[in-house]
C-alpha cells in the first residue's frame, strides 16, 4: 500500500533521536522578533518577600544556601535577555539567602535542548531550566530529574499564596500538571493567529472578518479571483491563504473542527471532524484558495497584498506592521482565530520554569529564584521586552502601552478562543510528525480521497513513536 505520510527519511532521523537519546524536538518555539517599542508604563509594585525561616519538610537550613551558584538555562535572545540580564544581577545582589545564579543562553529551545541532554550525560544538568512544558515531562520520563514542584508551591516558608497561585492564567497553570504532578511553572505564553488584511476585503466586498471556515473560504477565493480578472497568467494563482504546515498551524485547524487528538493517554488524529478539516484544507489548495511560497517570504507576501491571510505567532506582529510602513501601505490588518465549522480556536505555545534534581539545597536555590521570576513586577519586565501574553491577571493590564499595538492588544483579548497543545511528552515526537502530515495534506497533488490513508499513517506512526518515547 502506498504510504503518504513522512518520508523515510524524516523517519530515520526521528527513530534516531529517540533510539539515541539525542536531542528530542522541543515544541515549536518561534524565535522573538523586535519588540514593538513602547513608552514607559506602570507596573505591579514589587513584593517584599518576607525573610524565610528554615524548612524542616524541605530538609535544607539556610546557611547550606549562601554563595551557592545555580546554573539558568533559557531559549531567549535580544531585548528579552537583555532584560535578564539586568534580572538575574538584581536577584544576586538583592536575594537574603546569597544565591548567585549564573545564566545560559544558547540561542534557541533546540539548543537548549542538546544542552539539557549533554548536561544530563555528563552529570551536570543545569538546576532551572526555561522550556515547553512537553519538554520537562519528556525530562521526567527520561531521566526521573524534573522536579515536582507542589512540595516547593505549597511551602508555609517558601511557597506562593493561595491568591498568588489564582492569579496565574489557568490554562497556562494547567498545562503544567502531569498525573497530578506540577513539573513547571509559566514562564513566557506567545499564541498562532491568522493576519488578516481588513483593508482588502472590504475592498472585495467583505465588511467583516470571517468567523466560520466557509465565510474565510468565500473571501480567500474571492482575493484570487481578483488576480485570474488581470491578462497575467503567472499570478493566478496568488490571493488566498499563504500556506503553512508546522505542528501548531495544523493543531489549530483540527481543533477549530472540533478535533482533541490526545485523551490523555493516547493521540488519535483518524476521526470524520480530522478527515472535514484536511478537506476543508485540500479544498482550498486544489482551488487555488491557498497557496504555497517561501516560508521567508511570507510578510513580504501580505505587505504586497499577495496574500489575503497568512500565519503569525504573536510577538512578530511588531515586525509585520513595520514591513508595512517600509511599504508605504496604508492598509489595515488584524488578527482572527482559526475558524471551523461551528467554533474558533488560537493555538497557545510557550515555555515554563522547571527544575533538574541536584541537591536539596540547590533545588530550593533554583526554586527561590523561580518564586522571584514569578512575582507580576518580574513578568511585567519580561513582557515589556518581549511583547507575548501574559501569564497572570495581574499583568493583563500592562500588556503594552498607548503606543502599542491595537493588533496586539486584540490578540490578547481573544483569551476565550485559546487552547494548549497536548500536556504529553510525546507531543514532542508526534508534533514533527503532524507537522510532515500538513506537509504532505497540502503538497499539489494530494486529494481528499487519499485523506484517511493519510489518518490512518498519522496514527500508526503516532503510536509507533510515542512507544519509543521517551
Amino acid at each position: 500500500m502506498k504510504r503518504f505520510l513522512l518520508s523515510w527519511f524524516v523517519i530515520l532521523v526521528i527513530l534516531m533521536t529517540i533510539l539515541a537519546a539525542c536531542v528530542p524536538q522541543a515544541a515549536t518555539q518561534p524565535a522573538p522578533s523586535t519588540p514593538v517599542p513602547s513608552t514607559p508604563t506602570s507596573i505591579p509594585p514589587a513584593t517584599t518577600l518576607e525573610p524565610t525561616s528554615n524548612a524542616p519538610e524541605l530538609g535544607v537550613q539556610l546557611n547550606e544556601m549562601k554563595d551557592l551558584q545555580v546554573q539558568f538555562l533559557h531559549p531567549w535572545t535580544g531585548e528579552m535577555l537583555d532584560e535578564l540580564v539586568s534580572m538575574v544581577d538584581e536577584f544576586n545582589q538583592t536575594n537574603e539567602w546569597g544565591i548567585h545564579v549564573i545564566m545560559s543562553a544558547p540561542g534557541s529551545a533546540a539548543m537548549v535542548s542538546s544542552k539539557v541532554w549533554e548536561g544530563i550525560a555528563n552529570d551536570q544538568p543545569a538546576n532551572i531550566l526555561a522550556a515547553s512544558p512537553s519538554f520537562l515531562l519528556t525530562i521526567h520520563e527520561k531521566t526521573g530529574l524534573s522536579i515536582n514542584l507542589d512540595s516547593y508551591i505549597n511551602s508555609t516558608s517558601y511557597g506562593l499564596s493561595k491568591d498568588e497561585i489564582a492569579d496565574f492564567v489557568p490554562l497556562y497553570w494547567d498545562e503544567d500538571n502531569a498525573d497530578g504532578k506540577r513539573f513547571g511553572v509559566p514562564a513566557q505564553r506567545s499564541a498562532l493567529f491568522l493576519i488578516y488584511n481588513s483593508t482588502w476585503a472590504n475592498e472585495l466586498g467583505f465588511a467583516t472578518a470571517p468567523r466560520t471556515a466557509d465565510e474565510l473560504r468565500t473571501q480567500l477565493c474571492a482575493a484570487n479571483a481578483s488576480f485570474r480578472e488581470n491578462a497575467d497568467p503567472v499570478d493566478d494563482g496568488l490571493g488566498g491563504w499563504l500556506i503553512n504546515t508546522e505542528a501548531a498551524t495544523m493543531l489549530g485547524w483540527l481543533r477549530s473542527f472540533g478535533v482533541e487528538p490526545y485523551d490523555g493517554e493516547n493521540f488519535r488524529f483518524s476521526s470524520a471532524a480530522s478527515a472535514a478539516a484536511f478537506e476543508y484544507l485540500v479544498d482550498l489548495k486544489l482551488d487555488s484558495c491557498a497557496w504555497t511560497g517561501k516560508p521567508s517570504k511570507d510578510v513580504e507576501y501580505f505587505t504586497n497584498r499577495q496574500a489575503l491571510a497568512i500565519t503569525s505567532w504573536l510577538q512578530d506582529l511588531g515586525g509585520l506592521e513595520s514591513a508595512l510602513k517600509r511599504n508605504n501601505s496604508s492598509d489595515q490588518w488584524t488578527v482572527i482565530p482559526f475558524p471551523g465549522a461551528d467554533q474558533q480556536t488560537v493555538v497557545t505555545a510557550g515555555v515554563s520554569y522547571g527544575i533538574l534534581h541536584k541537591t536539596p539545597a540547590e533545588d530550593l536555590a533554583a526554586w527561590l529564584f523561580i518564586r522571584w521570576l514569578s512575582q507580576p513586577t518580574q513578568q511585567a519586565r519580561l513582557l515589556k521586552a518581549n511583547p507575548t501574553l501574559p501569564v497572570s491577571a495581574q499583568v493583563m493590564p500592562h500588556n503594552g502601552s498607548p503606543a502599542a499595538l491595537p493588533q496586539w492588544k486584540a490578540a490578547v483579548e481573544l483569551d476565550e478562543y485559546f487552547v494548549s497543545p497536548p500536556a504529553a511528552a510525546d507531543w514532542q515526537v508526534v508534533g514533527p510528525v503532524l507537522e510532515d502530515a500538513g506537509w504532505q495534506l497540502l503538497r499539489a497533488e494530494m486529494t481528499t480521497a487519499q485523506i484517511p490513508t493519510l489518518l490512518t499513517e498519522l496514527d500508526t506512526l503516532a503510536e509507533d513513536l510515542a512507544e519509543r518515547h521517551p
